[in-house]
């Protein structure tokens, strides 16, 4: 699986790159920086796992984007984040477009990652 994950802490990049690459998945990594747009259509990431607390951006405004061009509508996304209340907000915002969103809190263990994918995989856009 082809799994883009947008992050900005490097432990947990590494984290994560090591994690899936371990089960056998592709990864791409980004700290938020590049538009989403091209770095999606460049990856064709099956799973997008995107922190939203960012600091050059935030993970909302990503998820408008994907959702705002219609070839990446479909793209399962993976949000992750320490703040509860704001996920839960983004998380619902995402539901009510129809939008294909998990949600995995931080911190989070090895298993948790890899079931949390494999399931965001499984979701796609009606």
């Amino acid at each position: 699986m082809r799994v883009l994950v947008i992050e900005d802490d490097d432990g947990i990049l590494a984290m994560v790159e090591d994690i899936l690459t371990d089960e056998g998945h592709l990864v791409f990594m980004s700290k938020g920086e590049r538009p989403i747009g091209p770095l999606v259509r460049e990856h064709r990431p099956d799973v997008i796992i995107l922190d939203l607390a960012l600091p050059t951006t935030t993970g909302e405004t990503i998820l408008q984007a994907l959702w705002e061009e219609e070839a990446l509508r479909s793209t399962p996304v993976l949000l992750t984040s320490v703040w509860r209340m704001r996920t839960r907000k983004a998380y619902q915002e995402a539901q009510r477009r129809g939008q294909p969103v998990s949600f995995l809190a931080k911190p989070y263990g090895y298993y948790d990652l890899i079931d949390a994918v494999e399931q965001a995989s499984r979701k796609m856009a009606p």
